[in-house]
């Protein structure tokens, strides 16, 4: 199961984003799993769910025009930008049930 992702701002005011080692290596292994090599993840929101919502991580090729790119250990992360605000909070981690 994977801890709720988060965004923050560093001093400056530029998006950056909290990831531990151990869920790049979760989302590193996903995509080998999936036969894909990319480093671009897409990260959103939609409703459903028990908490009211549902966050969605695929890999992806390229960014679309409405999403922010932050780049972290590695890896792409492709914010939309409307949903940006969901995601300022706790670290990104990846939790063994």
């Amino acid at each position: 199961m994977m801890n709720k992702p988060s965004a923050e701002r560093d001093n400056s005011g530029a998006l950056t984003i909290k990831i531990t080692s151990d869920a790049v290596n979760h989302i590193r292994s996903f995509g080998e799993i999936e036969g894909k090599n990319k480093t671009n993840l897409r990260v959103a929101v939609k409703g459903g769910g028990c908490s009211g919502l549902t966050y969605v991580l695929e890999l992806a090729e390229n960014p679309t025009d409405n999403e922010k790119v932050i780049s972290e250990n590695g890896w792409n992360f492709m914010l939309i930008k409307n949903h940006i605000s969901f995601w300022l909070e706790p670290l990104w981690n990846i939790k063994a049930d």
